[in-house]
């Protein structure tokens, strides 16, 4: 009797187990083959963008060895073409060669700064790729002889500590100064190039050769600031000197007394430096 029993209950206990199956095989079976799938669809779609990037890579040091042959229109045209339909990276990389060339000639010139502009402000590339475009537009412009505002508002934001490219841009910010006339902002740039210990040789040389060129003109550190100091004075001595003529002579003095104080003061005004001598020292900061 117990073998029946048992038989009956091992019988009930796979029909439960059938029913349960039949009830989850749909599921199992599908999460099974959406495995498959996605597993396959995931590698094909890797191997896909992988082919599209080596097609991409080709595409793109074809166009820059045509460019290097002189071919620039052939170039551009494929420049264009990767830009426009090949992957992030070289799309990006496409963007500034064509750019590139373009700032090669004086005709494109404000093209290519366009062009770098744009790049720097899309915010869906990569911050180094919108580095490098800023960079290139501030030499784009320093080259062009442009105004020292439309480059600084370009690079200033390079020039931080800790910031890969903050030699090239600190070296135009002192450039742009230079330009200007502004000589002693231009060697606190250069100053700061020759201070960071991370600058590199050719850069740092460079830097030494122009804060040498300052100081043969506007002489030592020290000095130049105070020249400054000096022109800075000399506008209140020469409103006190003037307010002085004006005053009329305690003792009623004769108009031809007065106009023999006139030379006098005057030699005065020569002989203390705040006259002539103060012309030159102005224009050579100019």
């Amino acid at each position: 009797m117990s073998d029946i029993f048992r038989e009956v209950e091992e019988d009930l206990r796979h029909e439960r187990l059938r029913r349960v199956w039949d009830r989850i095989a749909p599921f199992v079976i599908g999460a099974a083959v959406l495995v498959v799938v996605g597993t396959a669809g995931y590698r094909g779609w890797e191997a896909w963008t992988t082919s599209q990037a080596e097609k991409a890579g080709d595409a793109y040091i074809a166009a820059t060895e045509a460019a290097d042959k002189g071919n620039i229109e052939e170039a551009e045209a494929s420049l264009d073409k990767i830009a426009n339909e090949g992957s992030a990276g070289y799309a990006t990389l496409a963007r500034l060669r064509e750019a590139g060339l373009k700032g090669g000639s004086a005709d494109t010139r404000d093209e290519a700064v366009a062009e770098f502009d744009a790049i720097a402000a899309d915010t869906s590339i990569d911050g180094g790729f919108r580095d490098v475009a800023r960079l290139r537009a501030g030499y784009l412009l320093a080259n062009s002889g442009a105004k020292r505002a439309e480059i600084e508002k370009r690079v200033s934001v390079l020039t931080a500590d800790g910031n890969p490219w903050r030699h090239s841009a600190r070296e135009l910010m002192g450039l742009a100064a230079y330009d200007a006339g502004d000589l002693t902002e231009a060697r606190r740039w250069f100053e700061t190039i020759t201070n960071d210990t991370a600058t590199p040789s050719q850069a740092m040389a460079r830097a030494r050769v122009i804060l040498s060129i300052i100081t043969s003109r506007i002489g030592p550190a020290d000095d130049a600031a105070k020249v400054d100091s000096a022109a800075a004075a000399t506008p209140a001595a020469a409103s006190d000197s003037a307010s002085s003529d004006a005053m009329p002579s305690d003792t009623g003095a004769s108009d031809d007394g007065a106009s023999d104080a006139g030379p006098s003061d005057a030699g005065a005004s020569d002989a203390d430096g705040s006259g002539p001598a103060a012309g030159p020292d102005k224009s050579e900061d100019q």
